[in-house]
């Protein structure tokens, strides 16, 4: 596998966080299981988990591709990958041809797109097998510190299970999650019909045999986001607000035909759950267990109990694809990708420029800057980790010109803003653009 190129842009961003953030430890460890290529919202997911790390709530350890009859889902993660500043994330694929999707909307395209999106890998030929990405990272992990989050078939997942002592480490793949994993996310299944259910990533595409060894047999803790979860959350639809050369808008373009739809946030779901809980957005039944039949059909009995839960909805519908598009829709907060060259962001010349806020971080106030190269109605907000606006700074006409706004980290009511990470967004007559900052107390 040759060597991932390393972006100086990137590397520097990601010291400063460490140093000057000091958000690592509060950091959910996440390796990301996907069948990337098959549906939009595996990048759309991706691009969550991104965001999360930016800002400071993850740290994405590798990328499991557990399709094996399209070969270009390894190419589309690390385009998405590099996109957001991360080049260099591990990447594992499935090298057998029994589960996966052959049909390949988007993947391919954005995987032999280099010169687009500069990343190193294009199919599966140029990483290693899954089991080796899966058994070299957790090995290297504190025990009981990494959250495993799967987002489609869980072939990679069983082989991990199945897999023998080796020379990266005496434990078996079993004895490995038990030791270094502190829970499992699993988007698969349905739970709220009371009968038998069949779910696309627990039986569809060759998978139902390898379900119920993985529901089983998986010694930790694990949660469900069944199918119910994501399907009414349509998102998506704001990526058109981000540069062309988001590999992301890409995706969802090219799957759905044009982004006037969007599409459930099946995948969405199981990423923000992974990373920040049940929170507010999420109860979920936890007496009793799953119980899975042979094809991979499912359901939810009362008896035995055990460390399994599924997912039932708290916040509203709304509530939800505003968190989700917020965070999906995040410009990288590595500006290495945008600025690194300008001119192949996608963004044409002419549209209007969201500059670094200064300083950042800050205790007291920040100023904004943009530069508008015509005329504009203009809207400018400061929103938290949530999606929910903190403060309106503008919302009225522009002239041509370079502006800038105060903000004292405040709240619309007047009432100080706690520290945490803040976005900052602007939008001015169709397009938009979203930077991140550090308010300190």
């Amino acid at each position: 596998m040759p060597a991932q190129k390393r972006r100086t842009a990137a590397a520097g961003f990601f010291l400063f966080m460490i140093f000057s953030f000091g958000i690592l430890s509060g950091q959910v460890k996440v390796i990301f299981d996907t069948d990337m290529g098959s549906d939009c919202d595996d990048a759309g997911a991706l691009a969550v988990l991104h965001v999360l790390a930016d800002g400071g709530e993850a740290e994405i350890l590798a990328c499991i591709y557990s399709s094996g009859k399209a070969v270009y889902g390894p190419g589309c993660i690390d385009a998405i990958n590099t996109y957001y500043g991360r080049p260099d994330i591990p990447i594992g694929a499935y090298f057998g041809g029994d589960v996966g999707d052959s049909r390949d909307p988007f993947a391919r395209t954005i995987a032999q797109d280099t010169a687009t999106y500069r990343h190193d890998i294009i199919d599966r030929s140029q990483v290693p097998d899954l089991v080796e990405v899966y058994r070299r990272t957790l090995a290297s992990q504190e025990d009981g510190s990494v959250v495993l989050v799967t987002v489609g078939h869980l072939k990679g997942l069983y082989d991990l299970l199945l897999s023998s002592p080796d020379s990266i480490s005496p434990l078996s793949g079993l004895e490995l999650a038990a030791i270094k994993c502190v829970k499992w996310v699993c988007m698969g299944g349905r739970y709220q019909g009371g009968g038998w259910a069949s779910e696309w990533n627990f039986t569809g595409n060759g998978a139902g045999p390898y379900t119920k060894t993985v529901v089983d047999g998986w010694p930790k803790q694990s949660v469900f986001t069944g199918g119910e979860i994501g399907e009414g959350i349509i998102t998506g639809k704001r990526l058109a607000q981000t540069p062309e050369g988001n590999p992301v808008r890409k995706a969802y373009q090219l799957f759905l035909g044009n982004l006037n739809n969007g599409r459930p946030s099946w995948d969405l779901t199981a990423v923000l759950c992974a990373v920040r809980g049940l929170g507010d957005y999420w109860v979920s039944q936890n007496v009793g267990s799953i119980r899975v039949d042979d094809q991979g059909r499912n359901k939810w009995e009362p008896d035995p109990d055990k460390a399994q839960e599924y997912l039932l909805p708290k916040a509203s519908v709304q509530r939800m694809q505003n968190v989700l598009d917020s965070l999906m829709t995040s410009s990288p907060a590595s500006t290495g990708f945008l600025e690194e060259n300008p001119g192949e962001s996608g963004l044409v010349p002419g549209t209007p420029r969201l500059e670094p806020n200064y300083p950042n971080p800050f205790n007291r106030g920040t100023v904004i800057r943009y530069t508008l190269e015509a005329p504009s109605e203009v809207s400018l907000t400061v929103c938290n980790v949530l999606g929910e606006t903190v403060k309106t700074l503008v919302t009225k006409h522009h002239e041509r010109g370079e502006w800038s706004v105060p903000w004292a980290g405040d709240h619309d009511s007047g009432s100080e803003a706690v520290s945490g990470i803040y976005f900052y967004q602007i939008r001015a007559d169709g397009f938009a653009a979203t930077r991140k900052m550090l308010l300190l107390r």
